[in-house]
């Protein structure tokens, strides 16, 4: 399995966390999305209190090594639009390499 944390903007310019869980079959990763609700910040956590709405479905598409497509759909109820970005590898560990 895979996850993923995208930390981003609403339109109107508020944080937004959109975090999802997924799986990799033939060089393509795709996630079902949620937001989440409520909780408060350490010590006074509370895990119960925490909501997670469905937000959409991300796919991330690698082409090789160092590049990807990622694009997203969102639910109707989402006030955000489709779309997609390409993806570079910025950095890479020590000693590994792409075939």
């Amino acid at each position: 399995g895979m996850v993923v944390a995208w930390y981003t903007y609403t339109p109107d310019g508020n944080y937004y966390w959109i975090v999802g869980s997924g799986t990799l079959t033939d060089n393509v990763a795709s996630f079902d999305l949620s937001t989440t609700a409520g909780g408060t910040f350490p010590p006074s956590a509370q895990p119960d209190g925490i909501t997670y709405l469905p937000w959409g479905s991300l796919t991330i598409s690698f082409t090789d090594c160092n590049h990807a497509l990622a694009e997203w759909t969102p639910l109707e109820s989402v006030d955000l639009g489709a779309g997609s970005m390409p993806l570079t590898r910025l950095t890479k560990p020590q000693g590994v390499s792409c075939p």
